[in-house]
C-alpha cells in the first residue's frame, strides 16, 4: 500500500533526502524572515504551528486521512535488531 513500489529501506533512503528539503524550505519561507527582522520568540512559535497544520493537511491532502498499521513491520525490525524474546 505505498505510492512507489519501493521496500521499506529504499523509502526511507528516498524519504530522508525529502523530508531534508522540506526542513531547508520551510526555514528559507517561515523563520529566517523572523530572524532577520529580529522577531519576539512568539512569533516562531505561532510560524511553527502555523506550519505544523499547513504540513499536516498537505499530508492529509495528498495521501489521505487513513492510518496505516505498521506493528508487523515494527515486529520484524525488532526480530532482526534486537534479541527475539
Amino acid at each position: 500500500m505505498t505510492l512507489l513500489p519501493l521496500p521499506l529501506l529504499g523509502g526511507l533512503v528516498v524519504a530522508a533526502p525529502c523530508c531534508g528539503l522540506v526542513a531547508v524550505a520551510l526555514e528559507r519561507i517561515a523563520y529566517r524572515p523572523l530572524r532577520s527582522r529580529n522577531a519576539p520568540s512568539l512569533y516562531f512559535i505561532i510560524s511553527a504551528m502555523g506550519a505544523s497544520i499547513f504540513l499536516e493537511n498537505l499530508v492529509i491532502a495528498t495521501i489521505g486521512p487513513t492510518f496505516y498499521d505498521l506493528s508487523a513491520i515494527l515486529h520484524l525490525l525488532r526480530f532482526i535488531f534486537m534479541e527475539y524474546p
